[in-house]
């Protein structure tokens, strides 16, 4: 019996009111906690728990981590500490004896992405994306979310008890993906990229027309702040012990694209189009 347990990763560098941070911390801490503390009493025989990137942290600059690195301790959202807080869930019930392996994965990329990338990239699609951006130096590793779901597969399948692997495609800076996004009809090609410290106030005043709208608040403070980090990670061991292969960076982006744009034309008006469809709708 396997179980797969992931607190998703939707809200990172999304604005988040007190409710919305307190479920953040009961679905990703106490709901691990509570599954994986089921698992052991159950007598499970292997667990896949799905964690992130976020929970080994930021890369040093200049440097490519693999799954040895170790989170500095310091945090850019809410959201990244309780997925810290969530992996040493994990790690103190691998010590009691439960055999888990544990799966990493960089930021994941799909159409119908409720995430921030996914409101960006239809924001581009729409032709709305503004000519000011941020963050261009980030070094990211994306992984296309049908890759991520073959290697969870190939974790339950063939991962030893007590191995952990890190799920990533490609890594290059945010700059060099909005450049890609060239390729595509869509928003504004050029862009200025200012400062961090400027865009803040800016971001802060967008959050509660976000909110009026009926949308997250994915233009926010907390999306300028978790854009200091890079997540510059590699995923050797998965290639290595688990066979596990990525796409390449362009025809992940053709296949994202094209199935989004699918998605899209299904709704009418601006907001319904940038809006993330509900997987009970879709």
């Amino acid at each position: 019996m396997h179980v797969f347990l992931t607190g998703g990763t939707g809200f990172i560098g999304q604005a988040l009111v007190g409710a919305e941070r307190a479920r953040m911390h009961r679905v990703n801490v106490e709901g691990t906690e509570a599954v994986l503390g089921a698992a052991h009493r159950a007598g499970t025989k292997r667990v896949v728990y799905v964690s992130t990137v976020w929970a080994l942290g930021a890369t040093p600059p200049g440097q490519t981590c693999d799954e040895s690195h170790r989170h500095p301790g310091t945090f850019l959202s809410a959201y990244e500490e309780s997925k810290v807080r969530a992996h040493e869930v994990a790690l103190r019930w691998r010590e009691r004896g439960l055999p888990l392996v544990i799966a990493m994965p960089n930021g994941v990329i799909g159409a119908n992405d409720h995430s921030v990338f996914g409101y960006f990239l239809r924001l581009y699609l729409l032709g709305a994306m503004p000519p000011l951006a941020f963050g261009g130096d980030a070094i990211l590793a994306l992984v296309d979310v049908g890759a991520l779901a073959d290697g969870l597969c190939l974790a339950a399948e063939l991962a030893p008890a007590g191995a952990d692997y890190l799920f990533c495609g490609s890594a290059e800076p945010l700059r060099s993906t909005f450049e890609r996004w060239r390729r595509y009809p869509g928003g504004v090609k050029p862009l200025l990229w200012l400062p961090r410290w400027l865009m803040w106030p800016f971001m802060g005043a967008l959050e509660p027309l976000e909110r009026m709208a009926g949308l997250p608040a994915f233009l926010s403070r907390e999306t300028v702040s978790v854009s200091r980090a890079s997540l510059d990670y590699r995923a050797d061991r998965a290639r290595r012990e688990l066979g596990w292969s990525h796409p390449a960076v362009d025809e992940m982006w053709d296949r994202v694209i094209r199935e989004e744009r699918a998605l899209m034309d299904r709704r009418k008006g601006f907001l319904a189009r940038l809006r993330h469809v509900p997987v009970a709708e879709g």
